[in-house]
């Protein structure tokens, strides 16, 4: 500590009234608060991931699924949700192969 910093400032009644605790059980806060540190640090240091579109190249197929995994399938979404930017992500004939699979339950995996 230095002993020449100036002191802390105190809240004042705006921000005490302003402030709320939603959730009090500390397991949950510590879980929330090390999800968000999580994803700041993720999300500051990393750019976002680019949108390559497929087309049904053998040889692109890897880096496409890996990235759709990344940026979609490891999010909190719904299958159709999924499904629905699987087909934003196609091209040509994948686009056309897949596009009558939207909103099956289940599409996304059968696709990939």
């Amino acid at each position: 500590m230095n002993p020449r910093a100036p002191p802390f400032p105190q809240p004042n009644s705006e921000c005490v009234a302003t402030s709320k605790v939603i959730n009090t059980d500390s397991t949950s806060v510590l879980k929330s608060v090390v999800a968000n540190m999580n994803l700041i640090a993720t999300g500051a240091s990393l750019p976002p991931l680019e949108v390559r579109k497929f087309s049904r190249d053998p040889c692109e197929f890897f880096k496409f699924k890996t990235r759709f995994h990344q940026m979609v399938e490891s999010q909190n979404l719904s299958d159709e949700q999924k499904m629905s930017r699987l087909v934003q992500f196609l091209n040509g004939n994948a686009r056309k192969a897949e596009a009558g699979s939207e909103g099956t339950p289940g599409g996304v995996k059968k696709a990939m």
